[in-house]
């Protein structure tokens, strides 16, 4: 990972929790745990294609050995295709709750606000 994506990463990290802090202080309980489940589901969705990549190429290289380079090579093209579909599909299947959290917060809103555009 380069130092710049690495960066970016941790700031991403810092960043979200940040928005999960202050859902903490202005949500109730249920509230909050809502919103967290939203937030751990488009986590684990959107790491669940590298994962299961990584282990799907590395099995096949090693099964089928002879062919290693080929298959990697093929892997690794069709997860980069593959990823980005990936994550654009997470934008819009998992994670609503969350995405329309982290777009109140970013506007500014208030946290009545908030609370009553993502509860009702």
């Amino acid at each position: 990972m380069s130092k710049i994506s690495y960066i970016g990463s941790i700031d991403s990290k810092i960043q979200n929790n940040e928005m999960l802090k202050f859902a903490r202080q202005t949500m109730n309980e249920e509230q909050f745990r809502k919103l967290y489940k939203s937030y751990r589901q488009l986590f684990w969705f959107q790491l669940s294609l590298p994962i299961s990549a990584v282990l799907i190429i590395a099995l096949s290289c090693i099964i089928f050995s002879q062919y290693a380079e080929a298959i990697f090579a093929l892997g690794c093209a069709a997860f980069i295709f593959l990823f980005i579909i990936w994550l654009i599909i997470s934008q819009f299947v998992v994670g609503k709750l969350w995405h329309k959290y982290v777009k109140l917060y970013k506007s500014g809103e208030h946290p009545n606000v908030i609370k009553f555009d993502l509860f009702g």
